[in-house]
């Protein structure tokens, strides 16, 4: 009966073991541009900022 339990046990986690046995790997391309990015902060009365005018970013390809 232990054998059972134990074989039992090991088929188990080894069909487990094999179905998460793979390997992937995702890569996403695409082009960004920010046309209307503003903001006011703290609503409608605060400071005005253009996310695409104030901020400058650093494009790395």
């Amino acid at each position: 009966m232990k054998k059972r339990i134990s074989l039992t046990t090991f088929l188990i986690l080894f069909i487990t073991i094999s179905v998460n046995a793979q390997v992937s790997v995702n890569f996403e391309t695409g082009l960004v541009i920010t046309g209307y990015n503003d903001v006011r902060i703290p609503g409608n009365q605060g400071t005005f900022i253009s996310l695409k005018d104030d901020l400058k970013p650093n494009a790395d390809i």
